[in-house]
């Protein structure tokens, strides 16, 4: 019987065998292979696919490909008379680039789909010279048959696991790869030296880039005692001066509005940071292997009223802030118009104050049993009382005419301050609400939450102090970032639930980014005890295993298509698996 016959037997034997099953017959296959085998068969890859999968986009490792590109392309110019190709994956298998300076293995392998974005994992395709490698963290020789799918049983791969120099993690993987027959077994021997030299560089570019780092922060440092720091995508430098500037928060801000401004040369511009509006002064700067640098100085240019926070501050936003305070000190009546969410009654006890005032909401006490809304609303007025009055929007075209007798007697009632505050969305007004508004009232428009990103982190450690102020989680700077970036579409009412969510779910921990519910995630969805104990395990089990998904499942008792599915559920990334 053949080899490949063999080999097709063996996994048939398994497969119907089940999983529990003894190994196959003695010597068939390699140790690795065979446990690649199982793996497969329990992801439920058949081993009768005869084709590959379209590739897709794929979100390439930048560092990675930098590191390894003068290496393989060296690499694949040595082996192009033997019509070899050389293949470099990320940490999931996917191909992210390939090294191919032969017509016709280059002709050969696009025939067969080993193109950048393939996902070549063993979910996907099964056993294989990539995914395989990652999986077994460990050199892997695939030949012919040995192979899962059938798609893939002309080939041979030779590859070796990329490890991070820093975390030892595994980053990625490369591969030799050419026709099963032609197969040799120093294919494997190229492929380990030129993994270890990727990981050499590796760590030489960090430490060139770090290097860069200190020079350039040296060098802002020697202008003058200003408040000064460096900012790289994964680094923060900063004077004593600067220090107070660039915490978790504030970094948030900072790098989102010089990136989003795509800032190059000098630019001047202010900033809403925890400490009030802050002068920046920033440039780009050269820094090896990093794609942004910047260089900041900073210097005050209006504190928040007195301590920070919101205690004593009417709107997070300084503008509108001082815009409110502007128009309530003028005017007898304001108005607050804002969509759902924005803090519309916030601000407006805010305006009115602790000295006492009236609240009506006409979303809920308009209505058969209630007295009538405009009874209430004129005894405060002529008793001098103050007035909130909320949803304005919900009253119909008969009562408007009472809204502006009420305005009407509010204002000759009295000059200034603010005696009536309405409150309503203008995208649910009338035509009609809205010209009695601009006539009666001085009109104040609050933004909504994803037009004044920069106070997203103001406004979470303002929460992050209202729920269990003792023992509250913190937030580290790229879970800054990741609220920063949703697009917040209940507003400032969604990012209070999801903070104290936050809370709930990380007692006395530092949330990271993976943390943060995407935006098409339920706002509120609270993990049960029963998944939050296993959340637990499943972290420390992959933990102990350095992130190996395989071995992890294995630690656990569960199946790999079941890890796939509770880290899904779970929310678990790869951010929190370092200890």
């Amino acid at each position: 019987m053949a080899e490949r016959d063999v080999l097709r037997a063996v996994k048939v034997d398994l497969a119907s065998a089940g999983l529990l099953s003894r190994g196959p017959r003695t010597g068939a296959v390699p140790d690795p292979i065979e446990r690649s085998w199982r793996r497969s068969i329990s992801l439920g890859v058949s081993p009768g696919r005869a084709d590959l999968a379209e590739p897709a986009d794929a979100e390439l490792d930048d560092e990675l490909i930098r590191a390894a590109r003068p290496v393989l392309n060296r690499l694949a110019r040595d082996v192009a008379d033997m019509c070899v190709g050389v293949v470099l994956s990320d940490v999931d298998g996917v191909i992210i680039d390939r090294y191919i300076f032969n017509a016709p293995q280059r002709s050969y392998l696009d025939r067969l789909g080993v193109l950048v974005g393939s996902d070549f994992a063993e979910r996907t395709v099964g056993t294989n010279g990539l995914g395989s490698v990652v999986e077994e963290r460990a050199p892997i020789f695939v030949r012919g048959a040995e192979h899962f799918i059938e798609a893939l049983e002309e080939v041979a791969c030779a590859g070796v696991p990329i490890f991070d120099p820093s975390t030892r993690r595994v980053r990625g993987s490369v591969s030799l790869t050419c026709t099963a027959a032609i197969a040799n077994p120093l294919m494997l021997t190229l492929a380990h030296t030129a993994a270890r030299d990727i990981e050499q560089r590796l760590m030489d570019g960090r430490s060139r880039g770090l290097m860069d780092i200190a020079s350039a922060f040296a060098r802002a440092t020697s202008r003058g005692n200003a408040a000064v720091a460096l900012l790289t995508p994964n680094t923060v430098l900063a004077n004593t001066a600067g220090l107070s500037y660039v915490s978790p928060a504030n970094h948030a801000v900072i790098w989102d509005r010089l990136v989003r401004e795509r800032v190059e040369h000098l630019a001047l511009m202010r900033l809403e940071l925890l400490e009030g509006e802050v002068d920046v002064r920033a440039q780009r700067v050269h820094v090896s292997d990093e794609d942004v640098a910047f260089e900041v100085s900073f210097a005050p240019a209006r504190p928040r009223p007195s301590q920070r926070g919101l205690r004593s501050s009417w709107h997070s936003l300084a503008s509108v802030h001082a815009e409110l305070r502007a128009v309530v000190r003028a005017s007898a009546v304001v108005a607050l118009a804002g969509a759902p969410g924005v803090g519309r009654a916030y601000v407006a006890r805010r305006v009115l104050g602790n000295a006492g005032f009236d609240e009506l909401d006409i979303a809920v006490s308009h209505g058969p049993r209630a007295a009538p809304w405009s009874e209430v609303a004129f005894a405060a007025v002529v008793a001098g009382r103050q007035l909130l009055l909320r949803n304005v929007d919900g009253l119909g075209a008969p009562e408007l005419p009472r809204l502006g007798a009420l305005l009407e007697a509010a204002d000759d009632s009295a000059g200034g301050p603010a005696r009536v505050v309405l409150t309503f969305d203008p995208e649910r007004a009338s035509d009609e609400l809205l010209a009695l508004v601009r006539s009666a009232a001085s009109l104040v428009r609050l933004p909504e939450l994803s037009q004044m990103r920069s106070v997203v982190p103001v406004l979470a450690h303002h929460f992050l102090a209202q729920y269990a102020p003792e023992q509250r989680c913190k937030l580290s700077a790229a879970a800054m970032q990741a609220l920063a970036q949703r697009s917040w579409p209940s507003n400032i009412r969604e990012l209070r639930q999801v903070i104290h969510d936050l809370v709930v779910r990380h007692p006395g921990e530092v949330v990271r980014a993976s943390d943060i519910p995407d935006d098409d995630e339920p706002t509120g969805r609270r993990l049960s005890p029963i998944e939050y104990a296993e959340r637990k395990v499943i972290v420390a089990a992959l933990r102990e295993s350095q992130g190996n998904r395989a071995e992890a499942a294995r630690i656990l008792g569960i199946g790999r298509t079941t890890l796939y599915r509770k880290l899904r559920l779970l929310r678990i990334d790869d951010d929190e698996l370092s200890v």
